[in-house]
């Protein structure tokens, strides 16, 4: 059993997802989230970020989530998700990866969608 496997209590969802993490009011942070569990995720930035909470905008689903860093390794960091932070959570759970996978599939397929019928109105323009 490996060392990340012992250590999460659940099966962790790969994903590729694009966030933009905030800390401490400094710049935006281009970030890939590569994998997640309902208690955290890891994220692999362009730069390094730093230790303690962050904000995560995921666009996909037009969400900000709340973390704490637990763990680096270079510009890759684990993040434990803080419930009841940002728009993370109301009074609900949050979304477990298995619905969360589903809702950026769908956000995604709307973005496709949209662009499909754009490249297809102008086709028909161009007639």
């Amino acid at each position: 059993m490996s060392v990340d496997a012992r250590r999460c209590k659940t099966e962790r969802q790969n994903c590729v997802v694009e966030v933009r993490a905030y800390v401490d009011g400094q710049p935006t942070i281009p970030c890939t989230m590569k994998d997640m569990t309902p208690q955290g995720a890891k994220l692999v930035a362009a730069e390094n970020i730093a230790s303690g909470k962050i904000l995560m905008f995921i666009p996909a689903i037009g969400e900000v989530w709340a973390g704490l860093v637990r763990w680096r390794r270079g510009h890759t960091v684990g993040v434990r998700f803080i419930v009841g932070e940002a728009d993370l959570i109301t009074d609900e759970k949050p979304s477990w990866p298995e619905e969360f996978a589903l809702r950026v599939q769908l956000a995604q397929m709307k973005k496709t969608t949209k662009r499909l019928a754009g490249l297809a109105g102008s086709s028909e323009t161009r007639r």
